[in-house]
């Protein structure tokens, strides 16, 4: 059986680059609420720094779960 090995580097980018869209997301749906851009700001960056981990920590997890991938020889 060959095994499927992603180097980590690569999970920490999809992780960074994923999370400054979702937080672009969170900031733009922010502003609707709040008039202040310095909060605004503020929200986005303590968004992004808590996602980025435990988003990082969730990809790991799934890359050892064997469901729905199929290795060939």
């Amino acid at each position: 059986m060959n095994k499927v090995k992603i180097n980590s580097l690569r999970h920490l980018l999809n992780a960074i680059s994923y999370l400054l869209y979702s937080s672009a997301i969170t900031a733009v749906i922010a502003s609707f609420f709040i008039q202040d851009t310095v909060t605004i700001a503020s929200i986005g960056a303590i968004d992004f720094s808590v996602k980025i981990f435990t988003y990082y920590v969730h990809e790991r997890i799934w890359y050892r779960i064997p469901f729905g991938v199929k290795r060939e020889p």
